[in-house]
């Protein structure tokens, strides 16, 4: 009977072992895979500083371009050196492009789920603090921030980043931008007719219904199914719903967002005490004085860090 305990003894220690993955992880870089053992692994980094830890990590999601990787490599690098580790992957579009041809394919796949795969990894590595997980999302994953928030239904991720992210549904800033370039009385016969076809395939994506899911129609580069995923979010009035800190971000130069949508997100979140805001006075989208992909300003790197290592204890 005491050798058969001694046995189950063994055997227990070996499970319980196995639910943290051990230190073979060592200081600095470390490839990864996410969505291990299916058929969309996506090759990763993990960044350990220096020290036994375990350590907070921030995940960096990027948008929809590869040059984004730029971004995130320098954030990383950054945060590293203050302590936190980093986590950075490939998007399953540009490891698997043929996927961009599926019509069923959404950001849902692409972004949310491999998002919340790269977080239940980290909680599995040894040197990781399992209550210090914290998501980046960039431009467009900065937009999908709340709908990440509402698919962690095992509660992984501690907080959450939105850096230049979109606090408006999908094409409502776009398409009123095109409205008031459309308003000016001194554009071209051409232009106008532009404008207007522009106009009519927003109209189009506003119209779509369950019954154009999976059909095989061109809008702005994506299919129906793309769109009415979106279609009900509005990343503002699904963000009054976190509970969790948040902190947003937004540079007062930048081209691609309006620096507005900070002052949308600050009303959406103004009962959550553990929200905080930063508008950065002549950065850009990239986070940068330039409108190139350069590395993230200094100010907004400790702002990240000490958020971290702050706002959740």
């Amino acid at each position: 009977m005491r050798k058969l305990l001694v046995v189950w003894g063994l055997i227990l220690i070996v499970v319980l072992s196995g639910c943290r993955k051990e230190d073979a992880f060592v200081v600095g870089e470390n490839d990864i895979i996410i969505n291990t053992g299916t058929e969309w692994e996506l090759p990763g980094i993990l960044t350990l500083p220096e020290g036994k830890g375990p350590f907070p990590v921030a995940i960096f999601v990027q948008a929809s371009v590869p040059e984004d990787r730029y971004l995130g490599e320098s954030l990383i690098e950054c945060l590293v050196k203050q302590g936190i580790a980093g986590i950075l992957y490939e998007q399953r579009i540009f490891t698997y492009p043929q996927i961009t041809q599926d019509v069923n394919y959404t950001l849902k796949e692409g972004s949310v789920d491999d998002m919340l795969s790269a977080a239940a990894l980290a909680k599995t590595i040894k040197r990781i603090n399992p209550d210090m997980i914290f998501v980046i999302g960039y431009s467009q994953n900065g937009f999908l921030i709340p709908k990440i928030y509402e698919e962690d239904t095992e509660s992984t991720i501690a907080g959450f980043i939105s850096m230049a992210g979109p606090a408006q549904p999908m094409m409502h800033e776009n398409k009123e931008r095109i409205e008031k370039l459309l308003s000016n009385t001194e554009i071209s016969e051409g232009e106008i007719n532009m404008y207007k076809t522009i106009l009519g395939l927003f109209d189009e994506i506003e119209n779509l219904t369950e019954a154009d899911l999976g059909k095989d129609q061109m809008l702005f580069g994506h299919y129906p199914s793309h769109w009415l995923y979106l279609a009900d979010y509005d990343p503002a009035e699904s963000a009054k719903s976190m509970d969790k800190p948040v902190l947003f971000l937004h540079g007062s130069s930048d081209r691609d967002v309006s620096p507005d949508d900070l002052d949308i997100w600050k009303v959406a979140t103004q009962k959550n005490p553990k929200a905080a805001y930063k508008l950065y006075p002549g950065l850009n989208h990239d986070f940068g004085f330039y409108y190139t992909y350069a590395e993230v300003d200094e100010e907004v790197i400790i702002d990240i860090a000490n958020f971290i290592k702050n706002r959740y204890k």
